[in-house]
C-alpha cells in the first residue's frame, strides 16, 4: 500500500503489513520534479547497484511477488490498484511515463467529441453555465496531460501483461477470472470541463468493464448496465461463499456467462461534496465526502434504459435521452413531451434512493415510458 501523498511516482513510501519502506526514489518540494528517475533497462535489467522506483513498476513486482508466495494450488484473490492513469503533482498534472515511455505518444490529441468544449450550455445547471469555454492554454493543457496519460499506460500495459504470463507458466490462468475496471472517468473538455470528476455526465459514470475466465465467451459483449456495487457479489459467486451482510449489487456471471440476459435495474448515481454552497444531506441521508475538489456536487440520479436523470440539492434538474443524444449537449427536464418520462423517474428515484439489499436488484417490470409525439396530449 502506498502511503502519503498517492500522487507521487517516485519518492513515495509503501506499507507492507505494517513494515514502511524508505523512500522509493527521490521527489523534490521545492521545485516539484524528480531529480532521479529510473535507469536505462528498468523494470527487468536495472544496472548492478541500482533499482527501479517508478511506482507501476514496483506495483506490478508486488503483486507478482504475492503471486509466488501464494503458490499455484490454493485459491487467489489478488487486487491490483495501479494510481495511473490519475494525476501526478509534477506539472503539466499527468501521470509520469516511465523513462522508457517518456515521449512515446508525444502530439497526441485529446478526443474532440461532441460536447468538447460545448458551445451553448444553456440547458445545464448553474456551475455549469458559469464555466468560459476553454481557450488555446487550456486545450493544449488537456492534450499535454492526455498524450502523459497514453505513455504511462504503457507500463500497466506491460504489467496486466507479466501478471497474466505468470498465471500461464504456473497452470493457474485457466481456472483464473480476471476483472479489469477504473473507479472513475475523467472530464477531458467535455461540457468545457479541463478537469473533473465526480459528476453525472458519461466522461464521469461510463467506463468498460473486462472480464475473462472459465465459461465465457472471449470477444464478447454485453450491453446490460452494471455498477461498481456488482464487483463484491461477482467475487463471492466466484468463490462459492456468501455475503453476511446486506448487499445492494448483484453478480455479473449469469450476465457474463448468457449473452441473451437483459434486465431493467436501475443504476443509482451518487455525488457528494465535502463543503460548499450546498453542505446538507439529501433527503436526509447521511453524506459521504469528496476526496478531492474536482467540481463536485451533491446531486442523485438514475439510469435506466436509454435514460438519465439528475435532481441536485440546488435545486436544479437535468434529463438526458442517450438513444437520441450520446453526449449529453440537449437535456429534456423542461421539453414537454418529456414531462411523463421525468415524473415516472423522479419517483423510480425516490424509491431507489432509499432501497436496501435485494429490492435494490430487481428489474423494474413496468414499460418505460416514452416521450410524447408532437401533437399527443399527456393521458389523464
Amino acid at each position: 500500500t502506498v502511503i502519503g501523498d498517492a500522487r507521487l511516482f517516485y519518492g513515495y513510501k509503501t506499507n507492507d503489513n505494517g513494515v514502511v519502506s524508505a523512500p522509493h526514489g527521490e521527489y523534490d518540494d521545492l521545485t516539484q520534479s524528480y531529480p532521479d528517475t529510473d535507469p536505462a533497462g528498468c523494470p527487468d535489467n536495472p544496472p548492478p547497484v541500482e533499482e527501479c522506483n517508478y511506482l507501476t513498476d514496483v506495483i506490478t513486482q508486488d503483486a507478482l511477488d504475492s503471486l509466488a508466495k501464494l503458490g499455484s494450488s490454493a485459491p487467489v484473490y489478488l487486487q491490483v490498484d495501479y494510481t495511473t492513469p490519475h494525476g501526478d503533482i509534477v506539472p503539466p498534472g499527468g501521470p509520469e511515463p516511465a523513462p522508457r515511455h517518456a515521449g512515446t505518444f508525444a502530439g497526441a490529441i485529446a478526443p474532440r467529441v461532441p460536447g468538447f468544449n460545448e458551445k451553448d450550455t444553456s440547458d445545464k445547471p448553474a456551475f455549469v453555465r458559469s464555466n468560459p469555454r476553454l481557450g488555446f492554454g487550456k486545450t493544449d493543457y488537456i492534450d499535454r496531460r492526455y498524450a502523459q496519460r497514453l505513455e504511462a499506460l504503457r507500463s500497466v500495459d506491460e504489467g496486466v501483461g507479466r501478471i497474466i504470463d505468470r498465471l500461464f507458466v504456473t497452470g493457474q490462468l485457466d481456472n483464473t477470472y480476471i476483472v479489469f475496471i477504473s473507479d472513475n472517468g475523467f472530464f477531458q473538455g467535455e461540457h468545457r470541463f479541463d478537469a473533473a470528476k465526480f459528476l453525472p455526465y458519461e466522461p464521469s459514470n461510463h467506463m468498460p468493464l473486462l472480464i475473462r475466465g472459465p465459461g465465457l465467451e472471449p470477444g464478447g459483449h454485453r450491453g446490460e448496465l452494471v455498477a461498481n456495487i456488482d464487483l463484491a457479489p461477482t467475487f463471492l459467486n466466484i468463490a462459492g461463499a456468501s455475503a453476511t451482510a446486506s448487499i445492494d449489487g448483484r453478480s455479473l456471471l449469469p450476465y457474463a456467462q448468457d449473452p441473451s440476459q437483459r434486465t431493467r435495474r436501475p443504476i443509482l448515481l451518487e455525488g457528494f461534496t465535502g463543503k460548499g454552497e450546498e453542505g446538507v444531506a439529501l433527503r436526509g441521508i447521511p453524506r459521504a465526502t469528496a476526496s478531492i475538489k474536482a467540481s463536485p456536487r451533491d446531486y442523485e440520479g438514475i439510469r435506466i434504459g436509454p435514460y438519465k436523470y439528475i435532481e441536485y440539492r440546488s435545486g436544479a434538474k437535468e434529463l438526458y435521452d442517450l438513444r437520441r443524444d450520446k453526449w449529453e449537449q440537449h437535456s429534456r427536464h423542461i421539453d414537454s413531451r418529456y414531462r411523463l418520462v421525468k415524473r415516472w423517474l423522479s419517483q423510480r428515484l425516490a424509491w431507489l434512493e432509499s432501497c436496501l439489499g435485494r429490492t435494490c436488484r430487481k428489474g423494474l417490470k413496468a414499460k418505460l415510458p416514452q416521450p410524447l409525439r408532437a401533437g399527443q396530449r399527456i393521458p389523464r
